[in-house]
């Protein structure tokens, strides 16, 4: 049978019943749905769909609370790992802790029972004897051989506590005299003893030391005949007052001979062994200049005399003043081969004589080949030989090679200097449109102010080679220049009347032409004709005074020779008019360039046929040569 229940059979003639909703009732349930959906539809009938920003807003939300939920998620797993692997570590530090004391124990248990086990066989072995004595004092004998068990026992015992010791105790005592064998050995002096020729002739703390007095030595021999022979050298202890050696047994214990001496410097180490090498010496004083030897005198007083006395000429006075010798000079005391000794006389033509040093000088403006001989003081043929070409191309800033005679001692002298000196005022220019670019003219004179210098001053045989401001001091104030500058730019203007720079010499209005004077200031000296071939006026200025367009047009012509008009310049101002601007010293423009009227253009000068410095000005009309004072509106 299976497991379900039989059906039951109906009972038969009973009618199967379907039960059907009424219209009432699904009417109800329609009318229920609608509403719900108008109570919905109601309760959204506010709402509007989410703007952009909000949308936006609702993103980033989601995210963050998203990301939010990912990180502590992470953070939870990460604090179990991290728990677990300090469980782990724990468990493992534990274990060690564990093993080692388990080795400790198990360490001390052993030294114990090692200890104890003689006083175990002791007690055995009088256990197993006591029968034996009790049997023999019974029977009225002396048991010699249990008695002897006994104390073999005792004596092992001794041995084994005495040989245990030893293990334990020599190691260290074997450690602390070697300790204190290396403290004595790092605080003994060593130096090494020079056998030379046979013979230990001193200590030294290096080998470099003696190599320093094989140099002194072949120094003193001038003529370079000093032979050295090669020195043995051996390691020895030396004593110290610093140093004592300590007491007992260890103060016995030596590995080096110990000597009682004291180390040899290098001047010494080369006297012994000049005496060594059995040639004929004489004490003496040995002239040493940058460590390089000139001569031997028997007589100290003379040569510092001289040496001070060098000093004392080249002195500057000054209460401060600090004389010293440029070059490492040194006097040193010793034996010296007697061919190395020289009279006084020879030492003073040694100490006072010239040396030539090549120098290099740089060539300034105005300078010529005979000034420049005549400035360094050398010959001229000297300053040819040196330099082939500077008769036919001498420019400024070239280098000029020199051999120029100095002292062979030069003192060098360091003073401080006070002084007064003027420094410069400042220019406060202001600028005016009524007069025209390039005009400037000095309203107030300035006048330069006073101050008090402290510097110090470095002389090389009584010429300055260094000055070095240490401090100033202001003493008078400066007085500003107050200058007034043009900053108009007129044009030509065909026919009408336009602005002049205002001179000493020329009125304030130009001609109806429109030209303005060329330059600043000045007067003509001589016009056209004045000489033969004379095409322009000539207007006499300082070199360097500005040349100005005397209308506006285009650059024409822009020329550099040495002959005629020299550096010149040709403005054409259209309408068949052209100006020419000779003799200039600088030219500030180019050919195509376009000018205003008044702008500077170049500066006066004597360049190519001029006899002074002054600006040659013609005008041409049609290629005709003009009367220039007709249209620059000069009247005398």
């Amino acid at each position: 049978m299976s497991g379900k229940e039989p059906k039951k059979n109906k009972s038969p003639g009973q009618p199967k019943v379907t039960r059907k909703k009424s219209p009432s009732d699904a009417a109800a349930q329609k009318a229920n749905l609608s509403q719900v959906a108008k109570k919905q539809k109601r309760k959204n009938a506010g709402k509007e769909p989410p703007t952009l920003w909000r949308y936006t807003l609702l993103f980033v939300y989601k995210q963050l609370y998203l990301l939010g939920i990912t990180i502590l998620r992470r953070k939870q797993r990460c604090t179990r790992k991290i728990k677990k692997a300090t469980a782990r570590v724990k468990g493992r530090m534990y274990a060690a802790l564990d093993a080692v004391w388990r080795g400790l124990v198990s360490f001390f248990k052993g030294v114990f029972n090692r200890i104890l086990r003689p006083f175990r066989r002791i007690r055995t072995t009088s256990e197993e004897v006591r029968p034996i004595i009790e049997a023999a004092k019974v029977e009225g004998k002396i048991p010699l051989s249990s008695y002897w068990r006994i104390i073999a026992s005792i004596l092992k015992l001794f041995s084994t506590i005495f040989f245990t010791l030893l293990n334990y105790l020599a190691p260290v005592a074997a450690a602390f005299l070697l300790f204190n064998v290396i403290q004595m050995y790092i605080n003994q002096p060593f130096a090494l003893a020079v056998e030379y020729n046979g013979e230990i002739i001193g200590y030294v703390q290096n080998e470099s030391e003696f190599e320093e007095a094989a140099q002194t030595l072949k120094d003193r021999f001038t003529e370079g005949t000093a032979t050295i022979e090669i020195p043995y050298f051996s390691l020895v202890a030396v004593t110290s007052e610093e140093y004592s050696p300590p007491a007992g047994i260890l103060g016995r214990l030596r590995l080096f001979d110990v000597v009682d001496e004291g180390l040899t410097t290098a001047d010494e180490l080369a006297d012994k062994m000049v005496q060594a090498s059995g040639g004929e010496i004489e004490h003496a004083y040995g002239l040493y200049v940058n460590d390089r030897f000139y001569g031997a005198v028997t007589d100290r007083t003379y040569l510092s005399t001289q040496l001070k006395r060098i000093l004392e000429k080249n002195s500057t006075g000054e209460a401060d003043s600090r004389a010293e010798f440029i070059k490492r000079i040194g006097v040193r005391e010793g034996l010296y081969p007697v061919n190395s000794i020289i009279s006084l006389k020879e030492m003073a033509e040694i100490i006072y004589a010239d040396e030539t040093v090549d120098q290099i000088y740089i060539a300034q403006e105005g300078d010529t080949p005979s000034g420049i001989a005549e400035k360094n003081g050398i010959p001229y043929a000297l300053l040819k030989e040196y330099n082939r070409t500077i008769e036919d191309d001498l420019q400024i800033g070239d280098e000029i090679y020199l051999a120029v005679a100095t002292p062979f001692l030069s003192v060098k002298n360091i003073y401080t200097a006070v002084y007064q000196e003027e420094f410069d005022y400042e220019v406060v220019e202001e600028e005016n449109a009524t007069y025209a670019v390039g005009f400037r003219s000095v309203v107030k004179e300035g006048v330069p102010g006073v101050q008090e210098v402290t510097a110090e001053i470095t002389t090389i045989n009584g010429i300055e080679t260094e000055r070095t401001v240490l401090g100033t001091r202001v003493v008078k104030e400066a007085v500003d220049e107050e200058v007034v500058v043009g900053t108009n730019t007129p044009q030509v203007s065909s026919g009408s009347s336009g602005s002049s720079v205002a001179t000493d010499k020329t009125p304030s209005q130009a001609a109806s032409s429109g030209f303005i004077w060329p330059t600043w200031g000045g007067y003509i000296n001589g016009g056209v004709g004045s000489y033969r071939g004379h095409t322009g006026v000539d207007i006499p200025r300082p070199s360097g005074t500005p040349v100005y367009a005397s209308a506006g047009g285009t650059v024409t012509r822009v020329e550099r020779t040495y002959y005629n008009y020299g550096h010149y310049i040709i403005i054409n101002h259209g309408g068949g008019y052209e100006t020419l601007y000779a003799h200039c010293s600088e030219l500030y423009v180019s050919v195509g360039q376009q000018v205003a009227q008044g702008e500077v253009i170049g500066a006066v000068g004597r360049t190519g046929r001029a006899t002074g410095n002054h600006l040659h000005f013609e005008v041409r009309y049609q290629g005709r040569i003009q009367i220039p004072q007709n249209y620059i509106g000069y009247s005398p």
